[in-house]
């Protein structure tokens, strides 16, 4: 007895797996659903990164055609007189458009002497399609007018 018992533990220890067996790595088909898996992820990563990235790249354009506008109206009031027009020029990538014009009568406020309500506005535009518009209204002398100086 002492032998069949051994024998039949040893019989059972020596014994190839069988076919209903859990498998010991992954099939070719989820691999191959992982790798599926992993490419979906790291496209829409890859989407979502580019577009930061271009909304940063927007948010830099509209701060420097801000700056431009801002430079635009201080360098247009820096004198006590002011000519009413417009100008236009470029810088870099953007263009700009100054326009000078007395205020509207139901902006205009009494006075006295020769000074005048204005109203400035700068435009400024880059490609593809981006403007922005900086208005502002400025008390100034008029061109010509008595006792200007620049």
């Amino acid at each position: 007895m002492k032998s069949a018992s051994i024998g039949l533990l040893a019989a059972l220890l020596s014994s190839p797996p069988r076919a209903d067996d859990e498998p010991n790595g992954f099939s070719l088909v989820e691999v191959l659903a992982a790798l599926v898996i992993a490419a979906l992820m790291l496209n829409a990563l890859y989407f979502a990164f580019s577009s930061a990235a271009g909304a940063g790249s927007r948010a830099d354009d509209r701060l420097a055609a801000t700056q431009i506008a801002g430079s635009l109206i201080a360098e247009h009031t820096a004198s006590r007189t002011l000519r009413s027009g417009t100008r236009e020029g470029q810088y870099g990538m953007f263009a700009w458009t100054v326009t000078i014009a007395p205020a509207p009568d139901d902006l205009a406020v009494a006075t006295s002497g020769p000074w005048r309500l204005h109203q400035i506005a700068a435009t400024v535009s880059w490609p593809p399609r981006g403007q922005i518009r900086v208005e502002t209204l400025h008390l100034a002398k008029p061109d010509g007018a008595e006792g200007s100086r620049r």
